[in-house]
């Protein structure tokens, strides 16, 4: 192996390397505000389930780093420049002999790395990182917990819960009436401090949660001295005049040790339970109730098909790529990692995004007047095939259009015509889209469940991509078959992708 070779192989590995270090580091970096605190993922989720969406991530940009600067944008002949003018003895030379076209991709390759760890909300890579985030370590949830927490009135809490608190308490701050005060009073705000407190510490004895105990972070040591001093307050402002400053004072710090026991509690519930009609059940028992909800955070749905359409894009292309070298034509070989590639995910986006965004806006509309219910619409999901069916097409349409058309000569129905073939996949997947959003996932459904499902999805819908896609690529069997096998490989990747990842929780287990 040549010196250049061996030089530029080892440049790839250590940037490869640190590639992978600063996506580990920012996907532990992340962090979720619960009321003033910061907290770390890794306290709201299963830890295998955290590193394995650590591991995710972490792969995901070290492969992406990789293929940049060793396919897509090469840094070999900057290295090359470097060895062939080292002796030269003048950095003119030197100089001289860089352009642009060996330099950008070394400034592409640091930007990238640049990016890993810039914490921006627009950065692309960070909403990746969410994005498999949203994913594993579920950090929404943890927020919807906490909020209900915060929110939570103790009028439903049991009469001998409430007894046995009162009887555990040291000092006597708190009484049975209390419970049932209005929700901003000191008595109320109290007596609620107490339940959460007294719910915390059912989990003490349990060793799977004491890194929660021991965790810094989570300041149970400064929850337990300041809930000690606050029972202290109390009593002593029960016992005497409650003036307006002191109970002022004493709802301020009650509101600071309500959001550290909420945090805590939070945390610790989510963990706790195995699926979420138990993490609104244990909200119940300390007077939570689940908000009714019908459909959250669509963002992170959109991101999700998107995230799904690019790696198909990606994957697919390089494995039809493969299957034609090594099976149907391995004379006359196809490079991989074409630029190509780009343009198809530039087209393919928009084909399929926006008529699933028609589907979620006709929903969510649907959701706040009243409308719609839990029961299947065929109807609808008709309709929105429909609907998608035209706004595919007209997307091609004008991508197609505009790429090989002149702008003068460009006639939009006779586009749209030509493209209604490209229309049918899209159509389908947001009928599919439609019908999955009434498709409540089982609360007792398991990992290993869960992904057999969205495998059998794959498979269903790549076959239903295929025939598809074989009727709509029938003319360039004679015009250019390499890309005919391309499109139909490609489609079927794409499709079954996205119907893998169409699993949505719409309406809460135990919402009230």
């Amino acid at each position: 192996m040549a010196l250049v070779d061996l030089v530029n192989n080892l440049v790839v590995f250590l940037g490869t390397l640190l590639a992978l270090a600063l996506a580990i580091r920012s996907f532990q970096k992340r962090s979720v505000q619960l009321g003033d605190e910061p907290t770390l993922p890794r306290y709201f989720t299963r830890t295998g389930l955290y590193w394995l969406g650590l591991s995710v991530y972490a792969l995901i940009i070290g492969s992406f780093f990789y293929v940049l600067v060793t396919e897509w944008l090469p840094i070999e002949p900057f290295i090359t420049i470097i060895f062939e003018n080292r002796r030269s003895g003048t950095a003119a030379q030197l100089f001289q002999a860089l352009n642009g076209r060996n330099v950008a991709p070394l400034i592409v390759a640091i930007a990238f790395l640049v990016l890993i760890g810039w914490e921006n909300r627009f950065n692309p890579l960070l909403i990746l990182r969410d994005t498999v985030f949203d994913v594993f370590a579920i950090p929404r949830k943890v927020l919807e917990v906490y909020n209900v927490l915060r929110g939570s009135r103790l009028s439903e809490i049991p009469d001998e819960q409430r007894e046995n608190i009162v009887e555990r308490m040291l000092v006597q701050s708190v009484d049975l009436g209390d419970f049932d005060m209005a929700s901003n009073t000191v008595e109320h705000r109290w007596a609620r401090a107490c339940v959460f407190f007294d719910e915390i510490q059912s989990f003490s004895n349990r060793s799977s949660f004491q890194r929660f105990f021991s965790e810094p972070s989570l300041k149970w040591g400064d929850i337990c001295v300041l809930f000690n001093k606050t029972s202290e307050r109390v009593a002593v402002w029960r016992s005497g005049p409650q003036h307006y400053t002191k109970t002022m004072n004493l709802l301020e710090e009650l509101d600071r040790l309500d959001s550290l026991l909420c945090r805590f509690l939070a945390c610790v519930i989510l963990v706790g339970s195995g699926n979420e009609a138990e993490i609104w059940e244990s909200a119940r028992r300390v007077g939570g109730t689940a908000p009714r909800m019908k459909l959250k955070h669509t963002y992170k749905y959109v991101w999700t098909f998107t995230a799904a359409i690019v790696l198909a894009v990606l994957l697919g292309r390089e494995f039809a790529v493969f299957v034609m070298n090594a099976f149907f034509y391995p004379d006359d070989q196809t490079a991989h990692f074409g630029v190509d590639t780009v343009r198809w995910i530039i087209y393919a986006i928009p084909m399929y995004i926006v008529p699933i965004l028609v589907v979620f806006a006709t929903r969510i509309y649907g959701y706040r007047t009243g409308t719609v219910d839990e029961s299947r619409h065929y109807g609808f999901y008709l309709l929105m095939m429909l609907v998608g069916f035209i706004v595919a097409t007209s997307v091609s349409a004008l991508i197609l259009g505009v790429w090989t058309s002149d702008t003068e000569s460009f006639d939009f129905f006779d586009s749209f015509g030509e493209s209604t073939r490209w229309g049918i996949l899209p159509a389908l997947m947001a009928g599919f889209v439609a019908y999955q959003m009434d498709t409540q996932p089982d609360d007792d459904e398991t990992k290993p469940q869960m992904f057999a499902a969205a495998f059998l999805r794959f498979i269903v819908a790549g076959l239903l991509a295929l025939i598809i896609m074989l009727y709509a690529t029938d003319d360039l069997l004679l015009i250019d078959p390499k890309l005919r096998i391309t499109v139909v490989i490609t489609s079927v990747v794409i499709g079954g992708s996205m119907a893998a990842v169409a699993r949505f929780k719409l309406v809460l287990a135990n919402g009230a």
